[in-house]
């Protein structure tokens, strides 16, 4: 009952005071539950074990991503599965640990769009861009946020720290689009829940972290149209986190909507948290999203392939 409590808290309700247990992904909460639930059933409480594992069933429905991802990961080897018609945008997170050598990866996903965090300086940039998209590339930086495009970049716009940049992209076959790469603050670096600093910094955290979208989206306001854009980065934080409700309902979280297999990015060797992740808004429809893992980086990178409703 504890554990479900816990859930509850960290999942739906997602007061500031416990934002720390956002941290935890839900299908933590999924397996613990379960877990609990074998034990009330070896008890033989067997009302109570039929009971909890109902709840727990709802709470997977509703909180667990990473199930309809599988699900989708299983039906995407069926026959007649392919993808609609239209020209897909591919379009690709990652935060490449300050090196340049995150090429090679790059290289094999075929991006239209690339969103870069913790990039490299301009000069490997250039260098990256010209690998990628040859004479039809450009690409803007600030910060340590960079977005490569395979087509012209202009009207650049960042913040004064450097947790944002974003530019019109007009792709060399396809729409002019919206982009933003953003690296939010990352969570304290700390395992002592049993102190009150603990759960304050997180609490912090959440509340800056609130800022940092709420200045974004006072910028996105500005455009003349926001349904053609595409935020995507390094949030260090997981997808639930109250603090991404400033992107709701005007975004999306395409894993959530078209997400499959196991969408977790951080880390590279051990994917338990989905802190990379990319949103878009009404007009640019995810066809799939899903994670890759990377040679030279501690992150996975995350792909999204989106056709564009005009």
């Amino acid at each position: 009952m504890l554990i479900g409590l816990v859930a509850i808290l960290g999942c739906m309700w997602r007061p500031d005071q416990l934002a720390a247990l956002t941290l935890v992904p839900p299908w933590c909460w999924l397996v613990a539950g379960l877990s609990a639930t074998c034990c009330v059933w070896r008890a033989r409480l067997p009302r109570l074990a039929v009971a909890l594992a109902a709840c727990w069933l709802f709470f997977a429905c509703g909180w667990v991503e990473e199930l309809p991802a599988l699900a989708r990961l299983a039906a995407s080897h069926l026959p007649g599965t392919g993808a609609p018609p239209g020209q897909p945008l591919r379009i690709v997170s990652l935060n490449c640990a300050g090196g340049e050598r995150c090429l090679a990866d790059l290289q094999l996903a075929g991006a239209d769009v690339v969103l870069l965090q913790e990039a490299p300086g301009s000069a490997a940039l250039a260098r990256m861009t010209a690998e990628l998209f040859g004479g039809e590339g450009e690409f803007c930086t600030a910060g340590d946020v960079a977005i490569l495009a395979r087509g012209t970049i202009r009207n650049q716009l960042q913040d004064e720290s450097g947790t944002f940049v974003g530019a019109s992209v007009r792709l060399s076959e396809g729409p002019e689009i919206e982009c933003v790469s953003l690296r939010l603050a990352p969570p304290p670096s700390r395992l002592d829940p049993w102190t009150s600093e603990f759960w304050a910094e997180h609490r912090q955290l959440r509340q800056l972290h609130r800022r940092q979208l709420a200045e974004l989206m006072a910028i996105i306001g500005e455009t003349e149209d926001s349904s053609a854009i595409i935020i995507g980065g390094d949030f260090n934080t997981m997808p639930l986190d109250a603090a991404l409700d400033e992107l709701r309902p005007q975004f999306t979280d395409t894993f959530a909507r078209r997400g499959i297999g196991w969408g977790a990015s951080g880390t590279n060797d051990w994917p338990l948290f989905r802190v990379d992740q990319i949103w878009t808004g009404a007009r640019l429809v995810p066809i799939q999203t899903f994670a890759r893992k990377t040679t030279h980086s501690d992150h996975r990178m995350v792909i999204c392939d989106a056709v564009s409703r005009q």
